[in-house]
């Protein structure tokens, strides 16, 4: 474990998670955690940034919600803050301002990537404030990943009582004795032919 872990400055780190065929997304995901790992948050800011805008792309593309390829990372959020109300997914008004205010932050993280990160020939920002920017971003991360598992396995579960409904539905059909018959001689006999060859 190292320092920055062991100390718990850096928190939540396991919400970078990627999908396996998004190689872009693994190597951001190992890159962050690299420059994390050998306490060097600071080097990490410009990959989390652009690791979050790929992140929030695939998001709203998942929920159909339009964007540019030019929309800032604010505002993506932005967006995906106003469907997630649309759909009444938050509870508490404090989380809705919570997230809200996320959008401010998320716009200041702009300026940070663009001005204060390797993104650019910049001075790097210091460590205290990159470990600050980090923990808002992993636990941001963190809290849009349970809201998406939770949908996901929403999801899951309807789809499952729908398969179910569908198989009752065809189990409670009646059939006559006539027709069970008929559809037993019909199995027996194709089992007869396979035999012979047939």
């Amino acid at each position: 474990m190292t320092r920055l872990q062991s100390e718990g400055t850096v928190e939540n780190i396991d919400a970078l998670t990627a999908d396996a065929n998004d190689n872009d997304a693994v190597l951001l995901v190992q890159s962050i955690i690299a420059s994390i790992d050998h306490n060097k948050p600071e080097e990490a800011l410009d990959r989390l940034h652009t690791f979050v805008v790929k992140y929030m792309r695939q998001l709203c593309d998942r929920r159909t919600i339009p964007f540019d390829q030019d929309t800032p990372l604010h505002s993506l959020f932005g967006l995906y803050v106003k469907d997630l109300e649309q759909h009444s997914l938050i509870e508490s008004e404090m989380s809705r301002r919570i997230l809200k205010s996320s959008i401010s932050v998320l716009d200041a993280y702009n300026s940070v990537r663009n001005n204060q990160s390797l993104a650019h020939d910049n001075p790097l920002l210091n460590r205290d404030e990159s470990v600050l920017i980090c923990n808002n971003i992993f636990s941001l991360i963190k809290f849009v990943k349970s809201i998406e598992d939770k949908l996901a396995e929403k999801k899951k579960q309807e789809q499952q009582q729908q398969l179910a409904r569908t198989r009752v539905s065809i189990s409670d059909e009646e059939y006559s004795d006539e027709e069970i018959e008929a559809a037993g001689d019909a199995w027996i006999q194709s089992q007869i032919d396979i035999r012979r060859g047939k």
